[in-house]
C-alpha cells in the first residue's frame, strides 16, 4: 500500500545508512533499449550512418589461419 502511494513502480531499492534507511525505485536506465531498436528497425532507421569505420584496415579485410 505504501508503495502504491508514493507511485515508486514495481521494484524498489532499499539503500541503508547509518540512522536512515532509503526506498526508492529501481533504475534501469537501458530497459526499453530492445523495444525501441524494434520501432527503428520498423521504421528502416537501422542503417550505419557512416560505411567506412575510422577502425576499418586490411586487417578486416585479410583471411588468417590461427594455430
Amino acid at each position: 500500500m505504501l508503495l502504491d502511494t508514493a507511485e515508486l513502480g514495481d521494484e524498489v531499492e532499499l539503500v541503508a545508512q547509518l540512522g536512515l534507511l532509503t526506498i526508492r525505485p529501481v533504475h534501469r536506465p537501458r530497459s526499453n533499449w530492445a523495444d525501441l531498436f524494434a520501432t527503428t528497425a520498423q521504421h528502416g532507421d537501422d542503417t550505419l550512418l557512416d560505411e567506412t569505420s575510422a577502425t576499418h584496415s586490411l586487417w578486416d579485410e585479410e583471411e588468417r589461419e590461427w594455430s
